[in-house]
C-alpha cells in the first residue's frame, strides 16, 4: 500500500510542470561553466561534445546533447544511466570534473528533464533581462546588495529568474558572490557583477562611497545640467570636488585641448587680465574657429577613422583629409559626416567620403570599423560566435558585412550587382542585418538603414559613441573606458549624464562646436588635479583633473612654439605635426617619440602614450630639443645675442612653456644658477635650462 508521502510525490509528479530545455537546462549548463570558452562552449568543444557558447543557439544545443551520435548521451530507459547525467555527477570519468553531486537540486533537475523525455519550449525566446535596482549602494564595508533578476519571452511573459541566472563579478577582491541575487562589497568604489540568462547578459552596479554620501558635491540647480550629473555622482560616491584650476592653467589647458597648441604671451595677457566666466566662452568660440582646430581635430577624427593611404595611391588620404577638415571647419553635424561616409560612391580622388570605404580591405573590415568608428562597440567579437560580453550576434555582425559586401573598393567606388560574405555559424551567404533589429531585403542597397540605425532613439548609438570619444579626449578617460567598448557589461561611470549628452548632441544637429563648447565651460572641465595622494577615484568620477601627456604631434608643435624652430614636415606636404600626416609612411621626428604607426590595430589611448625608456632617451640625448636651442634662428640665441638679462629669458620661457609668470624664488633661483662672466658658459647654461624645461612634466603634460 502506498504511504501518503509517496501518493503525495506521485501526485507532484503527476501536475507539476516539467523542467524545460531553455529555461531550465540551458541556464543550469551555464551556471556550471559547461557551456563556457574554456569547455564545450569552445570553438572546437571538449570530448566530442561542442555547445553553443553561453547558449547562444539553443537548437543545436538540443540536438547536440539529445540526437547526436544516435542519441547516445541519453538513456530514454533508465534515465540514471544517461551519460549526460552520469558525467557531470562524477559517475563516470569526465574532463570537466563533477559539476554537481548527485542528490543536488542541479542534479535531480537535469534527471527529471531526462525523465520527462528531454522537452523543449521552443517558444521560450528571451526579449530582454531585467535586473532590478540596476544600480544600488552600500554605505559600510563590508555590506551586501541585494538584486532580482527577471526575464521577459515571447511564451511566457515576465517571470523573476534569479535562482537560474549566472552571477560572475569583475573583480572577486572588490564584491564577492553570496548567492544568485546576493553580493558583499568589500571595498569602496564602482563596481561591476555580471548577470548572464541563457543568451542575454546584464549589468548589476554597485556603488561604496569613499567618504560620507551626500554631504560632499553640491548639486546647486544654478549648475549646468551636465554639471549637475557629475556632482551627483560625487555626492553619493563621498567624493569631495577640487576647486577650480587657476586662471592660467585653465587657458593652458583649454588651448592645447582644441587647438593643439600653447597660449600665445597676448593671449595670456588679454585674458589674465579679465578671467571671468564670459571671457572663458569668448576664448573658447574663438578657438573654434582657428586653423589649428580645424587641423588638430581632423586629425583625431583621422585616427578613428582609420584614415591611412594605400600602396601606390597616396591621393586618396590626401582628399579624404582635406574633405574631413572641411567639414570640421564648417561644423557639419556629425550625423551629416557619417551618412555621407556610410553610403559614398564615386570617384575617390575626387569626393572624400568616398575614400573611407576604401580605408578597410574587405566586408567585414568594414562592418567591425563602422561599428568601431560609429558606435563605439566591438562588433567584430561576433565573428566566430555569439559576443560573450554583449548582445551582437554572429547573424548580427555577418548581416552587417553583408550590407557592405557589394562594394567595390577601386579609386571608384562602387555597388556590384552582387557580392556576399559567408555566415560562418551557417556556413551559407549572410543575409544583410541591422544588428540587433532585423533582417533586410537580400540583393539591395541597405547603406542608409545602417546611417539611420546609427541615429536611432532611444540608442542613439552614434551621438552616445562620439559624446564618450570626446569627452576622452579633453579628459583622458571616456565616461565609458575605452571608448571603442560601450557594451552592456562595460558601465558607465555616470550614465544618466552619458544619457543626457547623447541625447543633448543629438538635439543640437550632432554640432562638434557646441558640444566642446559646452563641456569646456564646465565646472568639471575646469577643476584643478588634486594635492599629492588624491585617491585615483577622484580623477575616476571627475572629482580631480588627470595629467595627461603630450600627444606626440602636440608635443612637438609646442617645442616648434617655445624655440621658434619649426620642424619640418616637407616631405608630407605640411609644416604642421598637427595636419593628417600618413600613419604608414614614416615621420622620423613624431615616430621616435611614440606616434603610433599602424592603423588597424591603434586604440584611442596610443594617441597620447606613456613615456617609455626608448622615448625618454631620444627626447633627452637626441636633437630633437638641442638642435632647436642651438640655433641660430631659434628664439633662446637670438634672445642672447640681442642682449637680454638673465631674468628676461626665464620669464619669457617659462611663460611660454608653462603658461605662467615664473615666481620671485624661481626667478632668484635661475638667476644664480645661471649666471656666469663667461658668454659661452652661459649660453651653455640657457640652453640646458630651456632644454629642462622642455623635459619637466609641466611642458610635456596637458594637466
Amino acid at each position: 500500500m502506498m504511504t501518503p508521502a509517496g501518493l503525495l510525490f506521485c501526485l507532484a509528479l503527476l501536475f507539476s510542470e516539467p523542467p524545460q530545455f531553455e529555461a531550465d537546462i540551458l541556464p543550469l549548463l551555464t551556471r556550471q561553466g559547461c557551456n563556457s570558452g574554456a569547455c564545450h562552449g569552445a570553438a572546437a568543444g571538449r570530448g566530442g561534445l561542442r555547445l553553443s557558447l553561453f547558449a547562444s543557439d539553443p537548437d543545436a544545443d538540443h540536438a547536440a546533447l539529445v540526437l547526436a551520435h544516435d542519441g547516445r548521451r541519453i538513456n530514454n530507459v533508465s534515465a540514471e544511466r544517461s551519460l549526460l547525467f552520469r558525467k557531470p555527477t562524477g559517475d563516470l570519468n569526465h574532463g570537466g570534473d563533477e559539476r554537481f553531486p548527485p542528490g543536488s537540486d542541479d542534479a535531480n533537475l537535469l534527471l527529471d528533464w531526462i525523465r520527462a523525455g528531454t522537452p523543449r519550449d521552443i517558444e521560450y525566446v528571451t526579449q530582454e533581462l531585467i535586473v532590478r535596482p540596476a544600480i544600488t549602494s552600500v554605505s559600510q564595508l563590508p555590506g551586501n546588495a541585494s538584486f532580482q533578476v527577471f526575464v521577459r519571452t515571447r511564451s511566457a511573459g515576465l517571470e523573476e529568474v534569479t535562482h537560474k541566472v549566472t552571477v560572475l563579478s569583475h573583480d572577486p577582491a572588490a564584491v564577492q558572490i553570496i548567492a544568485p541575487g546576493l553580493v558583499q562589497v568589500l571595498r569602496s568604489g564602482q563596481h561591476t557583477v555580471l548577470v548572464r540568462y541563457l543568451d542575454r547578459i546584464i549589468p548589476f552596479t554597485v556603488r561604496s562611497p569613499f567618504g560620507t554620501a551626500g554631504e560632499q558635491a553640491t548639486t546647486d540647480d544654478l549648475l549646468s545640467p551636465l554639471d549637475r550629473h557629475v556632482n551627483a555622482v560625487l555626492s553619493e560616491m563621498g567624493l569631495q570636488p577640487q576647486p577650480p584650476a587657476p586662471p592660467d592653467r585653465w587657458l593652458r589647458r583649454v588651448t592645447l585641448d582644441l587647438a593643439g597648441r600653447l597660449p600665445t604671451l597676448r593671449e595670456q595677457q588679454a585674458f589674465l587680465a579679465t578671467p571671468h566666466h564670459s571671457v572663458r566662452r569668448e576664448v573658447v568660440q574663438r578657438l573654434l574657429q582657428e586653423e589649428s582646430f580645424a587641423d588638430f581635430w581632423t586629425l583625431q577624427l583621422s585616427r578613428v577613422l582609420n584614415l591611412h593611404s594605400l600602396p601606390n595611391d597616396h591621393r586618396v588620404l590626401q582628399t579624404s583629409a582635406e574633405w574631413l577638415r572641411r567639414a570640421i571647419s564648417e561644423d557639419r553635424g556629425i550625423d551629416w559626416l557619417m551618412q555621407q561616409i556610410v553610403t559614398a560612391t564615386g570617384d575617390s580622388h575626387e569626393n572624400g567620403a568616398a575614400g573611407f570605404s576604401r580605408m578597410v580591405p574587405d566586408a567585414r573590415s568594414h562592418a567591425e570599423l563602422i561599428g568601431s568608428a560609429f558606435a563605439g562597440i566591438r562588433i567584430g567579437c561576433a565573428n566566430c560566435h555569439d559576443h560573450p560580453l554583449d548582445r551582437w550576434t554572429q547573424d548580427d555582425f555577418h548581416g552587417l558585412a553583408a550590407v557592405f559586401s557589394r562594394l567595390q573598393r577601386q579609386q571608384h567606388v562602387m555597388l556590384a550587382q552582387r557580392g556576399s560574405v559567408t555566415n560562418v555559424r551557417t556556413g551559407e551567404p549572410a543575409i544583410p542585418r541591422i544588428p540587433g533589429q532585423r533582417y533586410l531585403e537580400d540583393n539591395a542597397d541597405h547603406r542608409a538603414a545602417v546611417s539611420d540605425w546609427l541615429l536611432q532613439a532611444p540608442d542613439y548609438l552614434l551621438a552616445r559613441n562620439f559624446v564618450n570619444r570626446v569627452w576622452a579626449q579633453l579628459f583622458g578617460r571616456g565616461l565609458v573606458d575605452p571608448v571603442d567598448n560601450l557594451s552592456q557589461t562595460n558601465p558607465s561611470t555616470h550614465p544618466e549624464l552619458l544619457r543626457w549628452l547623447a541625447e543633448d548632441f543629438a538635439s543640437n544637429g550632432y554640432s562638434l562646436q557646441s558640444l566642446l563648447l559646452q563641456i569646456t565651460l564646465s565646472d568639471a572641465y575646469g577643476r584643478s588635479a588634486g594635492p599629492a595622494g588624491t585617491p585615483a577615484a577622484a580623477e575616476l568620477f571627475f572629482a580631480a583633473r588627470a595629467a595627461r601627456p603630450l600627444e606626440p604631434a602636440v608635443f612637438l608643435n609646442a617645442v616648434a612654439t617655445v624655440t621658434g624652430v619649426p620642424y619640418d614636415f616637407s616631405e608630407h606636404a605640411t609644416n604642421s605635426p598637427l595636419q593628417v600626416i600618413d600613419p604608414l609612411t614614416p615621420a622620423p621626428q613624431l615616430d621616435a617619440i611614440g606616434r603610433c604607426q599602424d592603423p588597424m590595430t591603434c586604440r584611442p589611448a596610443d594617441a597620447a602614450p606613456a613615456d617609455n625608456l626608448t622615448i625618454t632617451l631620444h627626447r633627452l640625448n637626441s636633437g630633437l630639443l638641442n638642435e632647436r636651442l642651438q640655433s641660430s634662428d631659434g628664439r633662446l640665441q637670438q634672445r642672447v645675442q640681442a642682449g637680454h638679462t638673465t631674468e628676461e629669458i626665464v620669464a619669457e620661457f617659462v611663460q611660454l612653456a608653462l603658461s605662467r609668470s615664473p615666481t620671485e624664488t624661481e626667478l632668484d633661483h635661475w638667476s644664480r644658477t645661471l649666471s656666469s662672466d663667461d658668454p659661452q658658459q652661459r649660453i651653455h647654461l640657457l640652453e640646458d635650462f630651456v632644454w629642462s624645461l622642455l623635459n619637466s612634466r609641466g611642458f610635456r603634460e596637458n594637466h
